[in-house]
């Protein structure tokens, strides 16, 4: 399992691409947290 906090200076690169990432790798929980400010 793999928790990240987005922030709006990665936000594609959290989203999509690690997103990719991990599945290659076998993650089979990706959670995104994107926080209110």
């Amino acid at each position: 399992m793999v928790i990240k906090i987005v922030s709006e200076n990665s936000a594609y690169r959290d989203i999509v691409q690690k997103k990719n990432l991990y599945a290659r790798f076998g993650v089979k929980e990706y959670w995104i947290v994107i926080p209110e400010t």
